[in-house]
């Protein structure tokens, strides 16, 4: 009805001016398809570093200050982020915070509650519920398009089995993506060792038949490969956690 549309055109508004009051930035462009509007919400990078400054993100160091021990190993050194010292941490692939940085800083200024929060400002926006009440149709991060060459180049067009660039990947993407592509790796590394047993294995049913001593032997191979497995995932999982400081 018309009364329902009135009051979602105000809440519409009133969730953009308390993203203006914040200092977001926000820039209306037209669907190629004419129905509806992108809006497209960024923010300038002093306010950035205030708000991490505030909630204590951690932020990488820059790798002449990280532990030397930890550096050989490929781990990094993280520290809570502070403005006076932001020569010390480590900047982005083309910006100081790195594209999952800015992404949580900028959810954080729009879903803060400013009330009674005041050392974390924020436009207090319920984003989901505003999805639900149809206020807003969806709500998500843009691809940032020199990452996606980034990565393209790095890892898409690499060589077939190269490690993938796990750092930028969840520099990207975040620490749940990060884990999934490592140990889709590790997964697959682990596979080409079962696989010479399993052509062995399958060799014997060919010369011997299909019931011959070789097949308990097998069985037991593949239940070592299983927990051994899973043990060394644990392992690389640990060290990822470590390194990324998750």
């Amino acid at each position: 009805s018309r009364s329902e549309a009135l009051d979602l055109l105000k809440r519409r508004n009133s969730a953009f001016n308390a993203c203006l009051r914040v200092g977001l930035r926000l820039r209306a462009v037209r669907a190629s398809n004419g129905k509806g509007y992108f809006v497209l919400i960024g923010a300038p990078e002093p306010l950035l570093r205030e708000v991490a400054e505030r909630i204590g993100l951690d932020k990488r160091l820059v790798s002449d200050l990280a532990d030397p021990a930890e550096r050989a190993r490929g781990m990094h050194t993280y520290a809570e982020f502070q403005k006076e010292r932001a020569a010390i941490f480590a900047r982005g692939y083309d910006a100081f915070f790195t594209s999952l940085e800015r992404q949580r800083l900028i959810y954080r200024l729009l879903e803060s509650d400013v009330r009674g929060r005041a050392d974390v400002p924020g436009a207090g926006l319920d984003l989901d519920g505003l999805v639900a009440d149809r206020v807003l149709a969806d709500h998500f991060p843009l691809a940032h398009a020199r990452w996606v060459g980034r990565l393209r180049d790095g890892w898409i067009r690499r060589r077939l089995g190269t490690p993938p660039p796990l750092d930028d990947i969840r520099d990207y993407f975040g620490d749940k993506v990060g884990f999934y592509f490592a140990w889709l790796h590790q997964y697959a590394l682990w596979l080409g060792l079962l696989a010479l047993a399993s052509a062995g294995a399958a060799a014997a049913q060919q010369l011997l038949g299909v019931d011959n001593a070789v097949v308990p032997v097998y069985c037991v191979v593949v239940s070592l490969w299983s927990v051994l497995f899973c043990e060394a995932w644990k392992r690389r999982q640990s060290e990822l956690a470590f390194a990324w400081n998750a």
